[in-house]
């Protein structure tokens, strides 16, 4: 290709062209594989600069000019069309240059990316390898991790959380809601709150649940993740599973509380104490039982404790074990308690060593063992004198273990057998007995004994052995027992060769007396001393209560049949001294166990030295004589101390009667009315103490019925509980059960409460002395009900009222036994110890009781308490007798004829002048038949008659009786210091009209005659 106006250029021109166009295809390919999808504008400049190249070229290779430009600029000049040819070469090139401008951008930019890139990967391998770290680190680590939701659910945890809580893997539990392992909900809220206060946990204790049920202790780290408003939206943490520590601990605990209560309460004695022998520490059970605190233990060494003679011993025991000689020692000591006294211990110490085997302190274990030393003490008394008492006793003694063999005898045995020593050291007691067979009468039948014996450990025997010398031997052979067990036999052996002479001549001599003795309705008996019937007749047989002779003929007399083995010895003791009983009473136990009392007639037999060999006697049963001599004594007794009080109290009153009569005349204005204004006063005084003594003694007495008063029971019982509350100790509590429906009864009211009263205080000391021994609160009660006389009668035959009044006591007591509750209501019988009771209470109740026509029921038994019943008759309001008292006005007579009656000289002349300067006329008589000779001359004259009833010649009952035959509307009273309430029904019921008790009180005697003689229409 050449040009003719310049072909060099040209050829220069192309060559540029086609490396140009070569450089711009390499770069264009290169671009286009590295810079794939890189900026577009780039990718059209360098096409488009490549493309008006090649289509220059492709032009070139068809046109020979080739170049588009400088195709078309042919028809152009020559240098307009190569001009235009270059131009448009240039522009593609510039286009082209272009292009890879913005393509060199582009790789600059791409380059730049790519750096950043590999930098990217490189972040991102790394966070790769980190992020594996991390997760093998979670997943291998032994804490639990978790990350949950703040509702709880379980977005992702390890496994280790997961074994935790007993899950098998992370996939069981993820999902699931952490409440399940939280103990309460309310632990889980706690847990919320506190997170969203602090943000995050450390160390957080909590105690849950693991999937089986089983409480799981954890410590936690917990981190609470917040938005930009606060809100709580995720919670991530660890777990530490701390559940066998805490069990270890509590075990621990356990342990350490189980050492330190066996320590502190166990039933032996313990101590800790240093090298110097001071206490460290001594339990409760040591500090018993040597007095001492913990604290005075403390300031007190060892050495101060242990007994004088035990000091060394210990010092000895200690020194080797500090030493390493022994790990412990064990032995009996004495300490000295802080009362001064001496106990036994049983001492186990041991010393507890470092690890390098330093001593560090002693551990010492005390047994009290003093009741077991003596009891050692007492057992080797007990055999000292079982020994002494086995070679003084005139018995032979044979011991022998269950093989037969000699366990122990006497030497009384040797000498009854005569055996040898080298016998009896053998120790085999068939071979010992075996050498004295050919002395007796019957060895077969002592041999087929022996082995009847071995055969039948338990049997007990009692036979008799005979030699051929005349010897008799009495055996009695018993099992020896040690806690119920057989463990061998004792045999005792008794020379009574002169005893079986004695009976022999005994039963030689009873047949002269055989009919006497069978016939005889008393028991008629022959025994030996040590108590044994040789024969009784069937009199005896019966009294006994046994079937046949032959039983009776078994039985111990002193074991058997007397209820009191000391009536036995006291009988054994007078026949000893005297040689005869007579008329011994003795209280003895038939078979079926009835008591009887014997009036025994005994002689002991003698032999020829003078040993007593036998008792013969007579026994005769007095059992229910002395029951109606009993009875009989029970109501004489009861009688004469009636009769006795009655007559005291008729003297005494007489004489109280002119005490009272010149007082009250001493009170009336007179010459020295000052100066015996003090004796005035004392006599009354005195007098009114003596009344009141009188009318005791009468209540005691149980003859007098008291002033006929109505008295409301509930009243009177619900006032004296009142005062029994307030009084009586706190220890017994007063309970009061009143019927509503009880009626009054006809009474003095100072005597029923005086009965109830007794009772009361007889309960109270009763119930105290059941709490001084049981140290229990007593109950006393009182009731009160109505009941019909037809149920009463029922108990008491003689209850003849159509109704009664129960009044009950019931104590909570120590309660009496048979003996006591027979002699309660005796006058000065008591239980109580000297000085403490006179043993008149409950007769005075008797008494009360008994003029009120009521009945007593009693209850009791020892240790049930008592229950005393009180019966008395419901009556209708008495009639009620103005009552004259001394500071009234005294009414006075009009003229009427009074008969005064009575021996007394100076109450006759007191009365004689009260009534006359009161204006009544005055007859009087001094005995009863005197009365009734005035009486009769002076009927018509006589308003009233007062009488006397303790008169000469005539008693005032019989004046009465004699008046009324005269005179049946006779205007009478009686005066005394007692009245028999049964007379004095009789007496009303005759037409008595009024009753005065002695001593006479003035302004009394005044109004009961105005009234009599005012109710009569005198």
């Amino acid at each position: 290709m050449h040009s003719e106006s310049g072909e060099e250029p040209m050829e220069l021109l192309e060559i540029a062209r086609i490396i140009l166009l070569i450089l711009a295809i390499i770069a264009f390919f290169y671009l286009a594989r590295r810079l794939k999808g890189i900026l577009l504008p780039a990718l059209i400049l360098i096409g488009t600069g490549f493309g008006l190249i090649m289509l220059d070229l492709i032009l070139r290779s068809i046109f020979g000019g080739g170049f588009l430009f400088e195709s078309l600029s042919r028809q152009a000049p020559p240098f307009i069309g190569t001009t235009v040819s270059f131009i448009g070469q240039i522009a593609g090139i510039i286009l082209l240059l272009l292009g890879f401008y913005h393509v060199n951008r582009v790789v600059v930019d791409i380059t730049e990316r790519q750096r950043m890139e590999d930098e990217r990967r490189i972040m991102s391998e790394a966070l790769a390898e980190s992020e594996r770290r991390y997760r093998r680190f979670f997943e291998e680590d032994l804490s639990g991790n978790f990350i949950s939701t703040p509702e709880g659910r379980i977005l992702a945890c390890n496994p280790s959380f997961a074994r935790i809580f007993g899950y098998d893997s992370p996939a069981e539990i993820q999902g699931l809601s952490v409440s399940a392992f939280h103990e309460s909900p309310k632990e889980r809220m706690t847990l919320l709150e506190l997170l969203k206060q602090k943000r995050r946990l450390i160390n957080y204790k909590q105690k849950g649940h693991s999937k089986d049920g089983r409480p799981v202790y954890i410590t936690s780290n917990i981190h609470g993740e917040f938005n930009e408003v606060d809100e709580l939206v995720q919670i991530q943490g660890y777990v530490v599973d701390e559940t066998e520590r805490v069990r270890a601990e509590q075990s621990l605990r356990e342990s350490t509380e189980q050492l330190r209560k066996v320590f502190e309460e166990g039933p032996v004695g313990m101590i800790v104490f240093n090298l110097n022998w001071e206490v460290i520490r001594a339990n409760g059970a040591f500090c018993h039982m040597v007095g001492y605190s913990e604290e005075d233990l403390r300031a007190l060494a060892l050495r101060g404790l242990t007994h004088p003679d035990d000091v060394e011993m210990d010092e000895a025991h200690v020194r080797k074990l500090l030493s390493g000689e022994i790990p412990s020692y064990r032995s009996e000591k004495r300490y000295i308690t802080k009362s001064g006294d001496v106990i036994w211990g049983l001492v186990t110490t041991s010393v507890v060593h470092e690890s390098d085997g330093t001593p560090l302190y002693g551990v010492g274990i005390i047994e009290d063992i003093t009741a077991r030393k003596k009891g050692e003490q007492e057992l080797e008394q007990s055999l000292s004198l079982l020994r002494a008492t086995l070679e003084s006793t005139a018995d032979g003694i044979l011991v022998v273990n269950d093989r037969g063999r000699i366990v122990v005898h006497n030497q009384k045995f040797v000498d009854m057998w005569g055996i040898p020593e080298s016998e009896l050291a053998r120790g085999d007691d068939r071979h010992v007995l075996s050498a004295v067979l050919e002395r007796l009468e019957d060895p077969d039948g002592f041999v087929q004994t022996l082995n009847d014996l071995y055969a039948q450990p338990e049997a007990e025997v009692f036979d008799s052995i005979r030699f051929k010398d005349g010897r008799v031997y009495e055996r009695y052979s018993k099992p020896q027992r040690i806690s119920g067990k057989i463990v061998g036999r004792v045999l005792s052996l008794r020379d009574v060769s002169g005893r079986e002479q004695a009976e022999e001549r005994l039963r030689q001599s009873e047949e002269k007396y055989r009919t006497l003795f069978e016939e005889s309705k008393d028991a008629v008996f022959f025994s030996t001393p040590d108590g044994r019937f040789v024969d009784i007749n069937q009199a005896g047989v019966e009294l006994f209560g046994y079937p046949t002779k032959a039983d009776l003929l078994k039985v111990d007399i002193g074991r058997d049949l007397y209820v009191d083995a000391a009536d036995r010895a006291k009988a054994h003791g007078l026949l000893a001294k005297y040689g005869f009983l007579k008329d011994h009473e003795a209280i003895v136990r038939r078979l079926d166990g009835r008591k009887v009392i014997l009036l025994e007639t005994t002689t002991a037999v003698r032999d020829a030295q003078g040993n007593i060999i036998a008792y013969r006697g007579i026994l005769r049963d007095v059992t229910e004589q002395r029951r109606l001599e009993s009875q009989l004594l029970q109501a004489q007794k009861m009688e004469s101390i009636g009769t006795l009080a009655g007559g005291i109290a008729h003297d005494f009153n007489n004489v109280l009667a002119i005490i009272l009569g010149y007082a009250a005349k001493l009170e009336h204005p007179a010459k020295n009315r000052e100066d015996s204004a003090h004796y005035v006063e004392s006599i009354k005084k005195a007098a009114s103490r003596g009344t009141g003594l009188i009318r005791q003694l009468l209540t005691f007495a149980r003859r007098t019925s008291g002033t006929g008063e109505t008295v409301k029971v509930n009243d009177t019982v619900f006032e004296l509980s009142k005062l029994l509350a307030e009084t009586f100790p706190k220890t017994i509590k007063v309970e009061v059960e009143l019927d509503r429906d009880v009626p009054t009864v006809l009474a003095d009211p100072t005597q029923f409460q005086q009965a109830v009263l007794n009772l009361c205080l007889n309960a109270r000391d009763a119930i105290g002395e059941r709490a001084r021994r049981d140290d229990k609160t007593g109950i006393l009660r009182i009731t009160t009900e109505a009941i019909s006389g037809e149920e009463l009668k029922k108990r008491f035959p003689k209850a003849e009222d159509r109704q009664y009044v129960g009044i009950s006591v019931i104590d909570t007591g120590i309660g009496m036994d048979e003996v006591t509750k027979t002699r309660m209501f005796e006058p000065f019988f008591t239980t109580k110890a000297a000085g403490k009771g006179t043993g008149l209470g409950l007769a005075v109740v008797y008494g009360v009781v008994k003029a009120m026509r009521g009945f007593i029921d009693v209850e009791s038994a020892r240790g049930s308490g008592t229950l005393v019943r009180l019966f008395l008759p419901a009556g209708a309001a008495a009639e009620e007798i103005p009552v004259a008292l001394p500071d009234l006005a005294a009414p006075v007579g009009r003229g009427e004829t009074v008969l005064l009656v009575e021996d007394e000289e100076m109450l006759l002349d007191l009365l004689q002048t009260l009534l006359e300067e009161h204006g009544y006329n005055i007859l009087v008589a001094r005995d009863g038949e005197e009365a009734i000779d005035v009486y009769t001359a002076h009927q018509h004259a006589i308003s009233v008659v007062l009488s006397d009833m303790g008169l000469p010649k005539l008693g005032g009952w019989e004046v009465f009786q004699r008046l009324r035959k005269l005179n049946r509307s006779v205007k009478c009273i009686l005066a005394s210091g007692f009245f028999d309430p049964d007379l004095k029904a009789e007496m009303i019921s005759e037409g008595a009209k009024d009753f005065v008790e002695k001593p006479y009180i003035p302004n009394l005697i005044l109004s009961r005659i105005r009234d009599v003689i005012d109710r009569s229409g005198a």
